[in-house]
């Protein structure tokens, strides 16, 4: 195993470059200046200044220190789904791939405990075991196919089938076992519930010119979820109790004001989207950043929900 060479720094500027600070969200960067003011206590400027705004997890030093441990070899094809689940003691990570196989790994020992059969005909995008139970797995796949899976006896059923439409990422309600909720290719995003597998609520649909692409639960706040969306630059957030209107929306200024067509194929929406360090929101993006959305009531306010619901439609002319 090879370890990363150190990266040098010329050392930290007085200032963030201005190209970071976007209203509030900020471009995740090495170079980001790590001086600790405006703390409101002395522990906390201790912990800016060892750790950065961004905290252990994020820290640049930390990163470049990051080497391969092993590779987990069992698929034959590209491997678009991992999940990390953990059933009692023993941390499972879970993937899928165009083989269309989803296997369960136990990260003790890096040992292969499952390799099942979905029963997909195209690329599986999610799967997650389902909590509390890792005889049980949910999946979506480029098929438009949601399913339920018993690993145990190697079965496979069918909860819903989007004809022609592929359903990309899946989540599970942190409360709540048995509830999951999904992306889609046609810009809608649909509540499962384990309790009445063969139906499904509407939650949010932003036209069949948008795809939804991923979605993330807040941490510590159940009804709070975050979902990406293509080819708009749009982040929105919704309360799963009323997802009539989303609640803000967020997006790197630079990709809200690209020409009209210029979302594709060049930049474009929001690939992956989680919450990290409680308030802070992260996205990255199909033109290869990655940007932190700061989400608090003080924050500097993000972008209209009624002029981010807009100017997508426009762009995506």
């Amino acid at each position: 195993t090879q370890r990363p060479r150190a990266r040098t720094d010329e050392g930290p500027a007085p200032h963030p470059a201005p190209h970071m600070e976007l209203d509030g969200r900020t471009r995740l960067s090495s170079r980001q200046g790590r001086r600790a003011s405006g703390c409101a206590s002395v522990a906390e400027q201790l912990r800016l200044r060892e750790l950065g705004r961004r905290g252990v997890v994020a820290h640049p030093d930390l990163a470049s220190r990051l080497s391969l441990v092993r590779r987990l070899r069992e698929h034959q094809g590209c491997v678009h789904a991992l999940a990390w689940s953990a059933a009692g003691a023993e941390d499972l990570l879970v993937s899928g791939s165009d083989d269309l196989h989803i296997n369960v790994w136990s990260m003790c020992g890096s040992a292969l405990r499952t390799s099942h059969f979905s029963a997909h005909t195209n690329t599986i995008f999610s799967a997650l075991l389902v909590p509390g139970n890792e005889a049980q797995a949910v999946s979506s796949a480029a098929d438009g196919e949601v399913r339920l899976h018993n690993l145990e006896h190697g079965t496979a059923s069918v909860l819903a089938q989007f004809e022609g439409k592929m359903v990309f990422k899946l989540a599970f309600r942190p409360d709540c076992a048995s509830t999951f909720i999904s992306t889609h290719e046609d810009g809608k995003v649909r509540l499962f519930d384990l309790r009445a597998p063969l139906t499904q609520q509407l939650l949010v649909d932003l036209g069949n010119r948008t795809s939804t692409t991923n979605l993330a639960f807040k941490p510590g706040c159940a009804d709070l979820f975050a979902v990406g969306a293509d080819p708009d630059p749009y982040v929105r957030t919704f309360d799963l109790r009323s997802c009539a209107e989303p609640l803000r929306c967020y997006a790197p200024k630079h990709l809200c004001h690209a020409p009209r067509g210029a979302y594709r194929p060049g930049p474009g929406g929001a690939s992956g989207v989680d919450w990290c360090a409680g308030n802070l929101l992260a996205a990255s993006y199909r033109n290869g950043d990655i940007f932190l959305f700061d989400t608090r009531e003080s924050a500097p306010e993000p972008l209209a929900p009624s002029t981010a619901c807009s100017q997508p439609q426009q762009a995506a002319r």
